[in-house]
């Protein structure tokens, strides 16, 4: 309830409006408000659909906010995010990944770390490529965009598409990912001089849903425009499979 409490707060703030205002505009009391985001209550969903209403939230607050509003989720959440077992790529699954034509990958969410990678997929994103087995955590999407000069040469939109994952770690892993790999991640990033505005401010639900990406050509001759698709592989997985289809 006190992370439910902080991430609504932090939504009330980023959309720049106080209690006193949203109270009516959320057909509750300004008291009300207050007990939610000290986390002394747990709004129901009938009255999230109005507090939601009155904000300019984007989905990845929506999706936070009432998967820790129902306790039996969150609880799961935590169970998995303290370490459970999750299912991995099989065998199969990552010979199917390499006979895919077009850039393709597996990766890991909320923190975008790569599981496993096409040669399509290493082509067109050099010097992404997943870690060895014997490295110290995974490679991360996230990083690679942040530091890699190269990722911001070959990426129309550049700023945009970064932002959007930021936003997603910075909403969705709390509680859920380790805090020392979250830190460990942030730290990495913030040596990139964009990092920290980007941690500090949302995206709109349109650019969480906008699947065109257009990247430079591995030829370096011309830009390619794909659509991004995303595959969830089990409803208790934690990574998904993000298809690049050109147009």
């Amino acid at each position: 309830m006190l992370l439910l409490g902080q991430t609504m707060r932090q939504c009330r703030e980023r959309s720049n409006i106080s209690r006193d205002k949203l109270a009516p505009r959320a057909y509750v009391t300004s008291s009300t408000l207050e007990k939610w985001e000290t986390g002394e209550r747990m709004p129901t969903l009938d009255k999230l659909k109005f507090w939601f209403a009155s904000l300019n939230a984007n989905d990845w607050y929506r999706e936070r906010i009432i998967s820790l509003s129902q306790p039996a989720l969150f609880e799961l959440q935590m169970h998995l995010g303290a370490g459970a077992r999750l299912p991995e790529p099989s065998v199969s699954e990552l010979r199917h990944l390499e006979l895919l034509p077009f850039p393709a990958c597996y990766r890991r969410l909320p923190t975008y770390d790569l599981m496993a990678a096409n040669a399509a997929f290493r082509r067109q994103f050099p010097g992404l490529a997943p870690a060895s087995p014997a490295a110290a955590r995974p490679t991360n999407i996230i990083e690679w965009m942040m530091l890699s000069r190269l990722s911001r040469q070959i990426t129309q939109e550049w700023a945009r598409h970064a932002h959007v994952m930021v936003n997603a770690l910075q909403v969705l892993s709390p509680g859920v990912v380790p805090q020392d790999y979250l830190d460990a991640v942030v730290a990495s990033c913030s040596r990139a001089g964009e990092f920290q505005k980007m941690w500090d401010t949302d995206v709109s639900s349109d650019d969480i849903h906008d699947t065109d990406l257009t990247m430079l050509h591995p030829s370096r001759t011309r830009w390619v425009s794909y659509i991004a698709s995303s595959y969830r592989s089990a409803p208790r997985s934690n990574w998904d499979l993000l298809m690049l289809t050109p147009r």
